[in-house]
């Protein structure tokens, strides 16, 4: 049993995709995923589809699920997380490493 002092760590597989479990960098990792050429016609017409129902589904009147207050949220979010798992590995890791440069570049420019 676990006590209350006890905390939950997230599993996070290094060099693997299971470590998005940020959403604003599964947003902005999503972004470039989508306009990068080499990933799938296929797989980003399917994810506009989907999250095209999950605006639909936030913009609808009635919650299927009324008992989660963040169920919009995840419905908005799991069309991201479809595009970064089924696109190819070099890619995501390619898109991943802009991002470490960029937080970098920003990080060194905020601290003179």
């Amino acid at each position: 049993m676990r006590t209350q002092t006890q905390k939950i760590k997230p599993v996070i597989v290094q060099g693997s995709k299971a470590n998005y479990l940020n959403p604003f960098s599964m947003v902005v990792l999503s972004i470039k995923l989508y306009f990068n050429g080499r990933v799938s016609i296929f797989l980003k017409m399917f994810v506009t589809v989907l999250q095209l129902v999950a605006i639909a589904y936030w913009i609808w009147p009635f919650d299927f699920l009324p008992a989660l207050p963040f169920d919009d949220i995840t419905v908005m979010m799991i069309p991201l997380y479809i595009l970064v798992f089924g696109s190819p590995a070099e890619i995501v890791r390619e898109a991943q490493n802009q991002n470490a440069e960029t937080a970098a570049v920003i990080e060194a420019k905020s601290n003179p």
